[in-house]
C-alpha cells in the first residue's frame, strides 16, 4: 500500500520523508557500515545510540511519523476537504484542491497558471465561503500553487 492510497498528498509525503530523515538522524549517530535487516532493524556494530535500550524498529519509526502527519478525523484540513466542492463550486473544484493548512493559511494546488490568476481575484470570496461552510474561522489567507490534483 502506498501513502497516496491512504489519502496523503504529495506535499504530505514529502514532509513525512523529511520528518523521518530528521527523526532517524536524531535517534542514532551513524559511524558507518550500516544496513537494514529484513525485520526492519538497523544492523551494525558501529552505532552509538542516543537513547538507551537497544535497537528501534524502522516500522515503529515510520508508524510514529505517519501518525504525526496524518489527517486526523475532524481536523481542520479534513473539514475543508469535506466542504470544498460545495463552497467553491464545481468549476473551481475541478481545477483546484486544498493541499495543506498551516497557521490558518490554506495552500491550494491548481491545474495551471490561468487558474492561479483567476482564483487570486476570487480569494476573499473563497475565504468567506470556506469558513462559513466549515462552521468557523479556519482560513485567513489562501496561497495558490500549480500542482497535481488528487483523484
Amino acid at each position: 500500500m502506498f501513502a497516496k492510497d491512504l489519502g496523503f498528498s504529495p506535499t504530505d509525503i514529502l514532509k513525512m520523508h523529511q520528518g523521518l530523515k530528521r527523526f532517524v538522524s536524531d535517534k542514532i549517530n551513524v559511524a558507518g557500515g550500516n544496513r537494514i535487516s529484513q525485520r526492519g532493524m538497523i544492523m551494525t556494530g558501529n552505532i552509538e545510540k542516543k537513547k538507551a535500550g537497544g535497537f528501534e524498529r524502522i516500522g515503529d519509526i515510520l508508524e510514529n511519523t505517519l501518525k504525526q502527519w496524518s489527517r486526523e478525523a475532524g481536523g481542520p484540513i479534513t473539514r475543508l476537504w469535506a466542504v470544498w466542492d460545495e463552497a467553491v463550486g464545481e468549476a473551481v473544484a475541478q481545477n483546484a484542491q486544498p493541499s495543506c493548512l498551516k497557521n490558518r493559511v490554506l495552500t491550494v494546488h491548481v491545474t495551471c497558471s490561468t487558474w492561479t490568476q483567476h482564483l487570486q481575484f476570487l480569494k476573499s470570496d473563497m475565504i468567506v465561503a470556506l469558513n462559513r461552510a466549515a462552521g468557523g474561522p479556519l482560513v485567513d489567507d489562501i496561497r495558490f500553487k500549480i500542482g497535481d490534483l488528487e483523484s
